[in-house]
């Protein structure tokens, strides 16, 4: 009885023992950030935060927890930029920190990825990243194909590189839990054919997993920036077959519909609407301003039951004779 109740006493000890090493822990690296930040303006300097190896070490087995921790902080520091000076600087630096420290959380990875793509512009760091948790998560994780699908999103988006982009495309398809139209993208990727429309449907992707309303605002606005962009294009196609076959460009942008040189007009994606220059005959939105630097085909824009852009509806080609 008695050596029962040493043994309860004894881990009672350890137990509380290790809760108090947990709190101090926890305490000093919170006044090391803040004192390092200590009024409002969270103009941090994360690059002076120790290494996650030295973090490791000093987090005596508490690695999980300490890394939540310092999520925690990114989060918040995320949060509080993206409505203010939306300086990252240290964003980067804080994810090594906690990949360090937590090699296996999936969410750190995903996110953390997203935002060095889709709000910071660093492809390469996003893809670096994401190939850090594909080597480290456990392939059975439901979310797993997530990386090599946002992968070959920065290899096709930003990089331009559209084999690369197929390559990982079709390391996600093949996981049985990603969407069914994945080998469809593969194929249009290792053609280079349908930029816009293989972009719109990874833009789309992303934004259904995003639930952070700063991101979600930056994934909308890509989304509308390829629309537009692909409108435009379509429009100009159309223009320059008015030109050839009236002899002019039109005044209006309502007369390559009623000429029959596209189908239809493409549904507006914001308050304005589409016009021609009447100096160098250009086409731009009201809102939105003009194309983007993109190539690729381009179709005619409708929506589905999803309010998704259908891919199916392209130019109709101007019967000439």
């Amino acid at each position: 009885m008695i050596s029962a109740l040493n043994t309860i006493k004894n881990k009672t000890v350890v137990l509380l023992t290790s809760m108090v090493m947990l709190v101090f822990i926890l305490v000093n690296l919170q006044f090391a950030i803040d004192k390092r930040f200590p009024d409002s303006s969270l103009q941090e300097s994360f690059l002076y935060l120790p290494s996650g190896q030295f973090i490791k070490g000093a987090a005596l087995a508490y690695d999980e927890m300490v890394a939540d921790f310092l999520w925690i902080k990114v989060i918040g520091y995320f949060a509080t930029h993206a409505k203010t000076d939306r300086d990252y600087r240290w964003f980067n630096h804080f994810l090594n920190i906690i990949t360090e420290l937590d090699p296996y959380s999936q969410y750190v990875y995903e996110f953390g990825g997203i935002i060095l793509s889709a709000e910071m512009e660093k492809p390469e760091k996003s893809t670096e990243l994401m190939k850090k948790g594909m080597a480290n998560v456990s392939k059975n994780h439901e979310r797993y194909w997530k990386f090599p699908f946002f992968i070959a999103f920065n290899y096709m988006y930003y990089l331009k590189d559209f084999k690369k982009a197929a390559e990982y495309l079709e390391i996600a398809a093949k996981d049985p839990r990603s969407p069914t139209y994945l080998p469809m993208l593969v194929a249009r990727l290792y053609a280079n054919d349908k930029y816009h429309d293989t972009a719109i449907k990874f833009l789309y992707e992303m934004l259904a997993d995003t639930q952070n309303p700063e991101l979600r605002l930056q994934i909308e606005t890509r989304i509308n920036d390829l629309t537009n962009d692909r409108n435009i294009r379509i429009l100009e196609n159309a223009r320059d077959q008015f030109y050839e076959a009236m002899g002019r460009y039109p005044f209006m942008i309502y007369e390559l519909v009623i000429y029959g040189f596209i189908n239809r007009f493409p549904d507006d994606i914001a308050d304005g609407g589409y016009h021609i220059d009447f100096k160098d005959h250009s086409i731009f939105h009201s809102t939105l301003g003009g194309k983007l630097a993109l190539g690729g085909k381009v179709d005619i824009p409708i929506k589905d039951k999803d309010n998704r852009p259908n891919i199916d509806i392209t130019v109709q080609e101007k019967d000439k004779d």
